[in-house]
């Protein structure tokens, strides 16, 4: 499978040529450190932060942390409200940590 190459890599702008799936994902960061670190923000985003947004979000959808007083898309969005947190800590290490662009795919063409 081929791929086309518009953008801007390691510092030097690439001319559009063809290169392979395996090729477009040695772009970004891809050292063992960092996807420790990655899946630490990761697990820290998802845990802890979102156990704060889980109790924030009863407080404002219940009145308390109790989630039983909860209707169904209440406790839908309740349970989701960490899942939010878990995909920000996903951006997060793709953006920041393996400097890889989360909202463009490289993929292109129709193949």
């Amino acid at each position: 499978m081929k791929i086309q190459n518009t953008e801007r890599t390691q510092g030097i702008i690439a001319d559009a040529k063809k290169v392979t799936y395996v090729e477009a994902a040695r772009w970004g960061k891809h050292r063992g450190w960092r996807y420790v670190l990655g899946l630490m923000i990761i697990l820290f985003a998802w845990l802890i932060v979102g156990s704060g947004a889980n109790v924030l979000a009863a407080f404002t959808l219940g009145g308390q942390a109790d989630t039983s007083g909860l209707g169904l898309v209440e406790y839908y969005l309740f349970v989701m409200a960490s899942f939010l947190c878990f995909f920000a800590g996903v951006l997060i290490a793709v953006s920041l940590v393996h400097r890889r662009s989360p909202g463009h795919s490289s993929q292109r063409g129709s193949g």
